[in-house]
């Protein structure tokens, strides 16, 4: 008796789904959603059925008895994220935060009413942390690929696969409880204007300034501030630090890359340039900014 592996069995069933013709029932389900389209739609002569399924999947249908089981799933899906309009209940959420020209800045297409916006327009808007921060900081999700070399209760030393780096290695230093602040695309002198509008008194809180290729990256020396502690995110938000460092950060820990990327000529990864504030420095930050510098040799 022959026996199969599991990746011959796979191979197999993404055959079959290839080749499975589709039921009554799943025609009537794309009949339907596209009499759902048609009724919304704003064209007077909007495509038909089967041009648009045929556009869609860039060959010609012409009739539904004809399209695969995968590519049932394709054209279901389009209809969902780009023609079936949003409900009134997540248009009206979108209007209380963003305007019609808002909108069209950020899908780069001209949104003249909110009945024009898709359920993929729903879906980037909605995880995008500059326009919903509080959503992105509890769902934001992102697999790990690090190999720990290292690891103390406080910090951890490793490296992820990076085709970015020599050896196809992206070394890295990560802490859970140091403050760090990522800032690309910003010059020194605004970066200190946000600092000042959020710390008044200089006397209570020191940075540690360094300089990176694109920026700076700023350490908090005042106290330790753990990195699953949503003030802690909030924090770093009203400090405009990167939003996509803050969700980063949030779920595993303040990372700090180690190597220097092939494609630039980088003569450090990040170097110290000032210290800002005048506050006492913290002794466990001290210590935690001493295994920094001693990993950037």
């Amino acid at each position: 008796m022959s026996s199969y592996n599991l990746g011959d069995l796979k191979q197999e069933y993404e055959a079959y789904k290839k080749e499975k013709e589709i039921s009554n029932n799943q025609i009537r389900l794309i009949e339907s959603i596209y009499k759902s389209y048609v009724k919304n739609n704003t064209d007077d002569d909007p495509e038909s059925l089967l041009t648009l399924i045929s556009n869609v999947l860039a060959r010609p249908i012409n009739q539904l008895s004809e399209l695969t089981y995968l590519e049932t799933i394709t054209i279901v899906d389009h209809f969902n994220k780009y023609l079936l309009p949003l409900s009134e209940k997540r248009r009206n959420n979108i209007n209380e935060k963003l305007d019609l020209d808002k909108l069209s800045k950020i899908l780069q297409r001209p949104i003249n009413r909110l009945e024009d916006l898709t359920r993929n327009d729903y879906y980037l808007i909605s995880n995008n942390p500059k326009y919903n921060f509080s959503y992105c900081l509890s769902h934001f999700n992102l697999l790990k690929r690090d190999q720990v070399i290292n690891q103390s209760i406080d910090y951890e030393y490793g490296y992820q696969v990076s085709e970015l780096c020599r050896d196809n290695k992206m070394y890295y230093l990560k802490f859970y409880d140091f403050l760090t602040l990522d800032y690309d695309g910003i010059t020194l002198e605004e970066i200190k204007v946000i600092l000042a509008s959020q710390f008044k008194n200089l006397d209570k809180v020191k940075f540690y300034i360094y300089q990176t290729y694109n920026g700076y990256h700023l350490y908090y020396m005042s106290q330790p501030l753990n990195h699953l502690d949503k003030s802690t995110c909030y924090l770093m938000k009203r400090l405009q630090c990167d939003l996509w460092y803050i969700l980063f950060s949030h779920k595993n820990g303040f990372k700090i890359r180690l190597s220097k990327k092939i494609d630039r000529d980088e003569t450090y990864v990040e170097r110290f340039l000032e210290e800002w504030g005048s506050g006492p420095v913290d002794k466990q930050c001290q210590e935690w900014i001493g295994v920094l510098n001693r990993y950037l040799v």
